[in-house]
């Protein structure tokens, strides 16, 4: 599996930023992205999303790709990725992302075992 960079020149679309990593947890990313062109920083929150590895055929060549975890392009924001102007706000949803995927305990389903599941679900929403 081929992990994202620390520091990822943008090309294309986004050729002029440069994104660094701030935060990363086993399910999500923070960026901060910077330009000469722009003077404040903003920062990119995303899920961790993987390419598996593939071979395919273009033009009558063989091309084979790694496994590697994907950068997410403009039409994935609002979806799976995020822009937040101030890192605190980026970190709540950094926060957020990296608890959702906290595994629930196995707990019968019994009725006296209902308030242990609520507040665990509590606690967790309190963490964001």
């Amino acid at each position: 599996m081929i992990e994202l960079e620390k520091t990822i020149k943008g090309t294309g679309e986004v050729a002029g930023f440069e994104f660094t990593q701030i935060s990363v947890s086993n399910n999500a990313f923070i960026y901060r992205v910077n330009s000469d062109e722009v003077k404040e920083s903003h920062y990119e929150v995303f899920e961790r999303k993987e390419l598996k590895e593939s071979d395919y055929v273009m033009q009558g060549k063989a091309i084979h790709t790694e496994a590697k975890v994907r950068y997410p392009k403009s039409n994935n924001f609002g979806v799976w990725a995020w822009c937040f102007k101030s890192l605190e706000s980026a970190l709540k949803k950094f926060d957020q992302i990296t608890n959702e995927n906290l595994i629930k305990p196995n707990i019968p389903n019994n009725p006296e075992h209902f308030k242990e599941i609520h507040e665990l679900e509590a606690y967790q929403s309190n963490m964001n």
